[in-house]
């Protein structure tokens, strides 16, 4: 783990986290804490329920470095891990440390990591393709604030207001595109929540697949929630990673209209410089507060209980979960109509 630092410095911030680390777990804290470990770390950490026990970040120079420990191994070493919160995602690759549970990385450039840390309930945790639970975030944001001080500065919390009302002269759909535009303009320009752009509709079933995931990670049944709430690939791109600038300089995009107030919008965009162009198509609907993206679309072919979008992934999820739980099935909220 010579990452262009002292292998000294490395492992002093790695004892830290490791300290930090055995303390979070012998108090099963549930909210975020921060505190100082020996030889003047700030940690921020919390514990987890699940097969990810606890997650703890540090300073080691300029740049933050964040641990894990996992209950069970991950398969492979250094293993590649990815936060989710929703349909946000980022990855990264841990490396063991020696022979203990604890799994480390260090943040040089991409903060990304640790920016997804800063907003949200709880974060869901994937090691080389498998489920590790989810952690609470509660709390997340002061702590790392006030542990990373010398490192780190969260970045600042996205308003949830919704795009200005669109000019509507000259054609049905004027102003359709602005709220897919401002989408792809968001996620790649590091913003960390792209939820104004959407309706409430849409936004109430996400948080709700987000809740009855940690419902279940609460139940010990965490292993079974991955994947159920579209966290292993982002509807927006169909993928796990890209190249920011490659989307921003390829995006294309186009309106047709459906009906009043309702149009389907695509975009189409490469993530990387080589590989096929992806096409995204979504429901954008005329709001009282402007035209707001209502639903993501999927391609075909469909067997007998493939969603056909991400509504109806989110809504299977959550029933999925639910009949797991003993619970009974949620209806989902309905489409968005258009205003006036």
């Amino acid at each position: 783990m010579n990452n262009g630092i002292s292998r000294g410095g490395v492992r002093a911030a790695l004892l830290a986290l490791i300290g930090g680390l055995v303390l979070a777990t012998g108090a099963m804290a549930q909210v975020w804490e921060a505190g100082v470990q020996p030889g003047g770390y700030g940690v921020a950490r919390i514990t987890g329920p699940g097969p990810a026990t606890g997650l703890a970040l540090t300073c080691e120079g300029d740049a933050p470095v964040l641990a894990l420990s996992l209950a069970r191994p991950a398969p492979r070493n250094p293993a590649p891990f990815a936060f989710a919160i929703g349909g946000r995602t980022a990855q990264g690759v841990l490396t063991r440390n020696g022979a203990t549970n604890v799994w480390a990385m260090h943040l040089r450039q991409d903060r990304a990591l640790v920016d997804l840390l800063t907003q949200g309930d709880s974060v869901t945790v994937t090691v080389a393709g498998a489920p590790y639970g989810a952690l609470s975030l509660q709390g997340a944001r002061p702590a790392l604030q006030r542990a990373l001080s010398r490192c780190y500065t969260p970045p600042a919390i996205q308003a949830v207001a919704t795009p200005p009302v669109a000019p509507m002269a000259g054609a049905p759909t004027a102003g359709a595109d602005a709220p897919v535009r401002g989408l792809y303009r968001d996620i790649t320009g590091g913003a960390q929540d792209a939820g104004r752009w959407f309706t409430p509709g849409y936004r109430a079933l996400e948080s709700e697949c987000s809740r009855t995931q940690e419902l279940m990670a609460r139940r010990g049944r965490d292993d079974e929630t991955f994947g159920q709430c579209g966290e292993d690939a982002s509807s927006l791109c169909q993928c796990q990673d890209m190249d920011e600038q490659v989307l921003r300089r390829t995006l294309a995009v186009s309106v047709a209209p459906v009906s009043a107030g309702v149009a389907r919008v695509s975009a189409r965009f490469r993530v990387f410089s080589s590989g096929d162009p992806i096409d995204v198509r979504f429901r954008v609907v005329r709001t009282a507060q402007g035209w707001l993206i209502d639903d993501i679309l999927y391609d075909g072919p469909f067997e007998q209980g493939d969603p056909k979008s991400e509504r109806e992934l989110f809504l299977n999820g959550i029933n999925d979960m639910r009949k797991s739980l003993r619970m009974s099935p949620i209806s989902a909220p309905p489409l968005a109509q258009p205003a006036g």
